[in-house]
């Protein structure tokens, strides 16, 4: 089958969260998806709740890893969808109907990003993106799909930042290569925590950019 999405979630000892993740996916009205769990060898209940959820997972693996950028690329590595979508444990889809949504909008562009809800406040996110509003925003990875063919030409994340990788991704594809991307008014995910291109990383972002 040719999945039109796959969603990868990432989890380390959050197997409240990751159920709450999982629940969220399933609940679904759209179907044509594949579901990838990276697990980096938990130890409280994760497994458990993985295998109880079994039957709508289409691959997964509990091992260590080296950080959360080499997790997402493990997912990468597993994908064979059309698009790529990262739903971290304890992030949560806003309804059933979201992700059928976002693909309905989506009209081939490169990158589909809606907005987010974090700790019950709404975030809108702009409908332009330049590198000014890239370099002091970030996009919500829980809420965007993005063209699993964009890792191959512009590069799967870099592992040697600890929270500046998809910040990077975001400048490659969007500010150097113009990929076409598109924003839908419509709250795609329920975030706990904003994501680490959002925070405090200034040091790895000059890096970056010199």
């Amino acid at each position: 089958m040719n999945y039109k999405l796959s969603i990868i979630t990432i989890n380390y000892n959050n197997a409240v969260g990751l159920e709450k993740t999982i629940e969220s996916v399933v609940s679904q009205t759209f179907t044509e998806y594949e579901y990838i769990i990276i697990d980096g060898a938990s130890t409280d209940a994760s497994i458990e709740v993985i295998k109880n959820h079994k039957k709508h997972i289409f691959y997964w693996i509990s091992e260590p890893d080296s950080g959360v950028y080499n997790a997402m690329n493990k997912g990468i590595e597993k994908a064979t969808g059309k698009y790529c979508m990262f739903l971290n444990s304890g992030d949560e889809l806003s309804d059933e109907n979201c992700i059928s949504d976002l693909i309905d909008s989506a009209d081939d562009e490169d990158i589909v990003f809606g907005n987010i809800k974090f700790n019950g406040n709404t975030i809108n996110f702009s409908d332009k993106l330049t590198f000014y509003n890239l370099r002091w925003g970030y996009i919500p990875h829980p809420a965007t799909i993005i063209k699993r063919s964009l890792f191959n030409s512009i590069g799967i994340y870099n592992e040697s930042h600890k929270s500046a990788s998809d910040w990077e991704f975001w400048i490659k594809a969007i500010v150097l290569n113009n990929c076409s991307y598109k924003h839908i008014p419509r709250i795609i995910a329920k975030i706990d925590s904003p994501g680490l291109s959002s925070l405090n990383n200034s040091e790895e972002t000059i890096l970056i950019l010199t």
